[in-house]
């Protein structure tokens, strides 16, 4: 049996114990903030990647959207472009567009799968510039920017100038050649009978639109449910000036500079600003009229996907090369209804 003397030596014997000593409390500090140092790099590489998944999930399921649209309408992926301009597209921003297309057809709604690496949360095409260019099919009230961008009327992606309007109606005429972006030049939204001159796992649908902050702040800015938010590129810039062959002069290879990197690390923050349009990124990501999406790297590090320089090929010149060798091999780039320019 165990007396109070007993009891007290116990609790004596506890009381007796030595702490941490401060060396040892610094050392275990150490290690902790080693192994933060160690896990951190590659917690931020383990979200970088999943963002870029998500991206990749987004732009499938946009070109589902259009293939769903095509079913129903004859093959036609959508009524083109999505922009209140109409000189440019087919009708006002809720009721006509790609993006119109699928909200209203029921097919989905682009504005609840934006790219979650890019910095502009809206596109330009609610922007202050192209709501005051031009003849605009309707004007918007800020309640009704905050309802439609809520009913999924929005996207931060770039729908390729094809999707748009699949080439030229006469690439030869001086006067449709200089009117890239009229629709009244153009054949017309993409349809998958006038896909004859390419393959469909290289004609790109839609692709990572770069963040538009290279402009005043007022115009290429966006106010949304009360916060004032950056804009991305709303559609590709179609073809690059202009090439010579036989029959004389013709629109060149098709610019992409307005998909960008938008995912990935950066090796320096210098790069961030070699792209005044807004590539945050090393890798952007294209989704083709086929349904599948690639990566492609910024190979040369200048923040962009860009043409420069031109070389000679075959029958025709000055035909426009791509800076990233990856885009100018696997991007188709040239006619997609006629024989000619086969890039």
């Amino acid at each position: 049996m165990k007396t109070d003397g007993m009891y007290r030596g116990a609790r004596g014997t506890a009381a007796a114990r030595p702490g941490f000593t401060l060396i040892e409390l610094l050392v275990v500090i150490a290690i902790i903030a080693l192994l933060i140092g160690i896990l951190l790099p590659a917690l931020g590489a383990a979200k970088e990647s999943a963002q870029q998944v998500v991206c990749m999930s987004n732009q499938k399921q946009i070109v589902m959207m259009g293939l769903s649209h095509a079913l129903d309408n004859d093959g036609a992926m959508s009524t083109g472009r999505w922009h209140n301009n109409s000189q440019y597209s087919a009708g006002p921003l809720d009721e006509k567009g790609w993006v119109a297309d699928f909200v209203l057809g029921g097919y989905g709604k682009p504005g609840t799968i934006l790219c979650p690496t890019n910095p502009g949360e809206s596109s330009t095409a609610w922007c202050v510039q192209d709501l005051s260019e031009g003849a605009q099919w309707k004007e918007y009230t800020q309640e009704d920017f905050d309802r439609l961008i809520g009913e999924g009327f929005n996207t931060n992606y770039a729908l390729s100038w094809y999707a748009a309007y699949t080439g030229h109606a006469n690439p030869f005429d001086p006067v449709g050649r200089t009117q890239s972006q009229t629709l009244a030049f153009m054949i017309g939204p993409l349809r998958d009978d006038k896909i004859t001159n390419a393959s469909p796992t290289m004609v790109p649908f839609i692709g990572d639109g770069v963040a538009d902050i290279g402009k005043p702040q007022e115009q290429s800015r966006f106010l949304l449910n009360g916060a004032t938010v950056d804009t991305a590129k709303s559609i590709t810039d179609g073809p690059a000036g202009l090439a010579f062959g036989p029959q004389g002069p013709v629109p060149n290879r098709q610019e992409w500079s307005r998909w960008g990197p938008m995912h990935g690390k950066l090796t320096s923050r210098s790069n961030a600003n070699l792209d005044q349009q807004g590539a945050v990124g090393t890798i952007g990501q294209i989704a083709f009229v086929d349904g599948h999406v690639e990566k492609f790297r910024d190979t040369n590090a200048d923040g962009q996907f860009d043409l420069s320089g031109r070389i000679e090929r075959g029958a025709y010149r000055q035909i426009a090369v791509h800076t990233d060798s990856d885009i100018d091999a696997n991007v188709f780039g040239g006619w997609l209804t006629r024989r000619g320019l086969d890039f």
